[in-house]
């Protein structure tokens, strides 16, 4: 058991140095322990301390007090930091992020990043943070200013596709804003280049890596969607990329996609082709070996049962290689009621 944190008085905590703060933030901090970390925070911004560290340091302290959702004591922390390191474009990501994520108000922090020019935004993060607070702002500013926000957002979009091309983010970044302003076809024709064409970087055409955008058009565009031939091509595209990164959650989102997809079709086909539903079965065994969602994991049982106990071609379980509970889930649904 960890020993309890005593109550420490204001200006009583000293340390030296950002690396040192974080050390004990995450030793003690968390829930129960706002005094704690506001004596730290105290601590830090304390000239007469003369806290010393990196940028680095600073974005991790910072970054800490964010994920306890200490989001006042964050703010605290960026203001000293940006103090020491007034043209870090990674502390004033990281502040404009912190601004998004509690709604507190960035406009200073938004202006002295424009003050460097954003051709010397010489970190991507600070684009994509900086969308990100315009986009939160237009969601729930005043209606008047909701449109200024919303093209702010864009303006920042498309100089990150300028000066970072393959980072998928900008893309990304570009299609959210546009899918919140209700421009759907818009935000698929910049998920449909980003994900089928190459992008133009120092002077020739360049595949993009972009599983991302390839989970967003189907999370958010094709949620409810009936286009499973279009579903099928975004879910494989994902999968290519996945594979590529080696992100195993990706690529069990992707693979579960695209065995409902294949379920569909051979449902919707009336169970005629044999081979398709054969298709469709190693699809779903293939993405139940890989999802970790228990949800998704029983909408391939289900999809396994119906593509199996089908009118057209029934096809004998036992005659497949089937994940043992999916087999039990099967043959307990077709056993018959015993008396």
């Amino acid at each position: 058991m960890e020993t309890p944190v005593k109550t420490i008085s204001p200006n009583t905590l000293h340390i030296c140095s950002a690396a040192e703060a974080l050390a004990l933030l995450r030793k003690h901090g968390g829930h129960g322990s706002a005094a704690f970390m506001r004596s730290l925070a105290d601590a830090v911004s304390d000239e007469n301390n003369h806290i010393t560290g990196t940028v680095g340091d600073f974005n991790n302290l910072i970054d800490r007090f964010e994920a306890l959702g200490d989001y006042f004591d964050a703010l605290r922390v960026c203001d000293f930091a940006l103090k020491i390191y007034p043209r870090s474009a990674t502390l004033l990501a990281i502040t404009l992020n912190t601004c998004a994520r509690s709604g507190a108000d960035g406009e200073t922090y938004l202006a002295a990043a424009e003050s460097l020019g954003r051709e010397n935004w010489n970190e991507p993060r600070l684009f994509k943070d900086a969308a990100e607070y315009c986009r939160t702002r237009a969601l729930c500013c005043p209606p008047e200013q909701t449109e200024a926000y919303f093209e702010k957002a864009l303006s920042v979009c498309y100089d990150f596709q300028r000066i970072f091309p393959l980072d998928e983010r900008g893309y990304m970044k570009e299609a959210t804003v546009l899918l919140d302003k209700n421009r759907t076809a818009d935000a698929e024709n910049v998920l449909r280049r980003v994900i089928f064409e190459k992008i133009t970087a120092n002077g020739r055409p360049q595949p993009l890596n972009a599983a991302n955008c390839c989970k967003l058009y189907l999370t958010e565009i094709l949620k409810k969607s009936l286009e499973y031939d279009l579903i099928l091509r975004i879910a494989q595209k994902g999968l290519s990329f996945s594979a590529a990164e080696q992100n195993s959650e990706h690529m069990g989102y992707f693979s579960y996609r695209l065995a409902l997809a294949k379920t569909a079709l051979v449902i919707e086909s009336d169970y005629r082709n044999k081979a398709d539903i054969e298709e469709a079965l190693t699809c779903c065994q293939r993405a139940f070996d890989l999802v970790t969602f228990q949800s998704y994991a029983d909408d391939l049982k289900r999809c396994y049962v119906q593509l199996c106990e089908n009118p057209q071609n029934p096809i004998d379980l036992k005659t497949h290689r089937l994940v043992k509970h999916v087999l039990n889930t099967a043959e307990t649904a077709s056993a018959p009621t015993q008396n």
